[in-house]
């Protein structure tokens, strides 16, 4: 990993907490779609 320049305001703990929330959110999307196309 290159060090941080002027202007890289994120770290990878910030981008990789970013990801997981958005895998989390996704996942409960699609599990409301699952449900909705079962019935």
């Amino acid at each position: 990993m290159a060090p941080d320049g002027p202007g890289s305001s994120l770290d990878e703990d910030d981008v990789a907490s970013f990801f997981d929330e958005s895998y989390t959110e996704m996942n409960e999307f699609f599990t409301k779609w699952d449900d909705i196309f079962e019935q």
